[in-house]
């Protein structure tokens, strides 16, 4: 054998290692079989001459900052009902924050430059004059206060019945809203959610769903761009919110971003913590799997789950309402934002869990009903159940139905 061929050899073979231990680390998804996209949330970065560093914002597509432009504007969703900026300028410059997905709650303190103030509940801008070599600082931070809380749903698609979910949370005096992910069903409904997500008058936290990638292949850069990484996690008062993905399979278990959130939450201190995902651990159905779908990984994400303290894992995914103790967990399904069994049984049925945090830690659930307005039953995923109720005795509600969808 050669010099070169052993050299070529030890190269192929130190090339395809170090490419192995990228791929373990970075993890692949199934099916499709691929690379997990890269996470777009970047602590701190660069816009034109200006470094920023944020903690719990994403910075979103469609941003126009140039010298000396006094347009200048920036896009921002916060990701947590508190967080921050930090804007270090090298010139004296006046600036623009365009934010979103922001509580209504939280309180905006500004240190460092001169500030104006627009907007109000989730929907704001923030005009900055800062001085030349300094660092603005931003802060939304919660007040104390006795309780809170939260609204969680999936499975709405993202026309007229995710709006709907979305006001039924204010309805229900929601702070801030899970979505169980796959608003994602028919052409149109990518954006529509993306507008009703950033416009919504309380914030909007998106765990994704299988049909919020997989559309004819696979589709990350809308939902990384404008609504979130795939895994993450925010804490408020005595209580942490952890956002799993579940859309796909995963090898190897522990790699890519899911394996580090796990990792990085271990080595912190512990809360009480709810997950949130898109598929349940198990299908409550014994005759159907449509869940996690692995045995190996969902021992692995209830072991997971429950070494980080989890003791509550809300989910979509299977269109119905549940709840039950599975792997030291309590499960609690509600992937009802189409609302379909109404048309069923002719009334109210469907839920939206509202969940209760006390300042002290304590959480208390109940299932409210989604009472979601029979006219707005319109999204072509409810169909089948359409036909199949035809001539029977829903037949004058259907037609009631079908003529306000028309309108």
């Amino acid at each position: 054998m050669s010099i070169n061929r052993r050299t070529f050899i030890l190269g192929g073979l130190t090339a395809g290692m170090a490419a192995g231990a990228y791929t373990f680390h970075r993890g692949l998804r199934i099916p499709p079989f691929q690379l997990e996209p890269s996470n777009p949330v970047a602590n701190s970065l660069r816009l034109d001459d200006l470094v920023i560093h944020s903690d719990q914002f994403l910075l979103r597509s469609g941003n126009s900052l140039h010298s000396g432009n006094d347009s200048n504007i920036s896009h921002w969703r916060a990701l947590a009902p508190q967080g921050s900026l930090a804007i270090y300028s090298p010139r004296k410059t006046e600036i623009a924050l365009t934010l979103s997905n922001l509580s209504k709650r939280a309180q905006l303190s500004v240190q460092n430059a001169d500030y104006q103030q627009f907007g109000q509940a989730s929907q704001q801008v923030v005009k900055l004059a800062i001085e030349a070599q300094q660092t603005a600082r931003l802060e939304w931070r919660w007040p104390a206060q006795p309780a809170y809380k939260f609204a969680a749903i999936g499975d709405s698609g993202g026309d007229q019945e995710l709006a709907w979910c979305i006001e039924r949370a204010v309805q229900l005096e929601a702070d801030f809203l899970l979505h169980l992910g796959d608003f994602n069903y028919q052409a149109g409904d990518y954006q529509r959610a993306v507008e009703l997500f950033n416009n919504a008058p309380l914030p909007v936290y998106v765990s994704i769903g299988n049909h919020d990638f997989h559309d004819q292949g696979a589709v990350y850069q809308p939902f990384l761009d404008e609504i979130g990484p795939l895994n993450s996690f925010f804490d408020l008062g005595d209580c942490r919110f952890l956002n799993v993905d579940t859309a796909a399979g995963f090898w190897p278990l522990s790699g890519g971003q899911r394996g580090q959130l796990f990792a990085d939450v271990s080595a912190m201190p512990a809360k009480k913590t709810i997950a949130y995902t898109h598929c349940p651990l198990i299908d409550p159905d014994p005759q159907s799997d449509h869940d996690v779908g692995s045995e190996r990984e969902r021992r692995w994400l209830a072991d997971q789950l429950n070494a980080v303290g989890a003791d509550m894992l809300l989910s979509g995914h299977i269109h119905i309402k549940d709840r039950r103790s599975v792997m030291g967990l309590e499960q609690i399904i509600v992937g009802q934002g189409l609302g379909h069994q109404d048309l069923i049984v002719g009334q109210d049925h469907s839920k939206m869990l509202i969940g209760e945090v006390s300042s002290d830690g304590e959480l208390t659930t109940e299932l409210a009903d989604l009472a979601m307005p029979m006219e707005l039953h319109c999204h072509p995923r409810t169909n089948p159940v359409k036909q199949s109720l035809k001539g029977g005795e829903r037949e004058a509600l259907l037609q009631r139905v079908d003529q306000a969808c028309k309108a």
